[in-house]
C-alpha cells in the first residue's frame, strides 16, 4: 500500500509556488492571542482555496472558540477534545506548517493535502512532564462546502512524515495523528 501511496505521491509534483506572500499569518477576530502563525510563502499551494482554509484553519485554532473549531473538520472525525484544545490555544506560542503536499489518494483518485504541523507550547503554561513542542499530521480534504481537516490515515501520515524527514534530515521526532 505504501508503495502505492507513494506512486500517488509522485503523480501530484509539488505546485508552482507563486511570489510573495508574507510567512506569517495574521490574526483576526475571535480571542486575543500572543500566538504566531507561520505558513510559509514556499508551502503555498496552487490552490488558493487551500492556502484560504489553511490561514483560516490557524487563526480559529488560536481564538479559543471550540464550536467553530469543529466546523474545519470533516463529518465523520473527531477533533481534538475541548479540553486539549482549551489548553493548546491558550498555551500556544508559535503554531508553523512544515509541509503542505498535493496528494492523490489512491482509495478514491481525490485530491488531497497532507500537512505536518509544528505547535510550539509555553512550557510554563502546561502541566509537569508535558512535551511543549506538538508535530501533527492531517490530512485536507474536500467535503461538499469546502476543505476540512480529516485525520491522517497511516498510509498518509507515513508518507507526508517521509516528506518533513527529507526536508528536515536533522530532526529524528515523529508526528502524531490528530487526536
Amino acid at each position: 500500500m505504501l508503495a502505492v501511496f507513494g506512486l500517488a505521491i509522485a503523480s501530484c509534483r509539488r505546485e508552482p509556488v507563486k511570489p510573495g506572500g508574507d510567512e506569517v499569518v495574521p490574526q483576526t477576530g475571535g480571542a486575543p492571542s500572543r500566538a504566531e502563525l507561520v505558513f510559509p510563502a514556499e508551502l503555498r499551494v496552487e490552490d488558493e482555496t487551500v492556502n484560504a482554509f489553511l490561514e483560516q484553519a490557524m487563526q480559529v485554532t488560536t481564538g479559543g472558540d471550540y464550536d467553530v473549531f469543529r466546523t474545519l473538520w470533516v463529518a465523520v472525525d473527531e477533533p481534538f477534545a475541548r479540553d486539549q484544545f482549551d489548553r493548546g490555544w491558550q498555551s500556544l506560542v508559535r503554531l508553523r506548517v512544515e509541509v503542505l503536499q498535493k496528494i492523490r489518494d489512491p482509495v478514491d483518485q481525490a485530491i488531497i493535502y497532507g500537512l505536518y504541523a509544528v505547535a510550539e507550547l509555553d512550557p510554563e503554561a502546561l502541566p509537569a512532564g508535558e512535551e511543549p513542542q506538538r508535530r501533527v499530521v492531517l490530512e485536507l480534504r474536500r467535503e461538499a462546502e469546502g476543505w476540512k481537516f480529516a485525520n491522517a490515515r497511516d498510509d498518509v501520515r507515513r508518507a507526508v512524515i517521509e516528506l518533513h524527514r527529507r526536508a528536515n534530515p536533522e530532526e529524528e521526532v515523529a508526528a502524531k495523528s490528530a487526536p
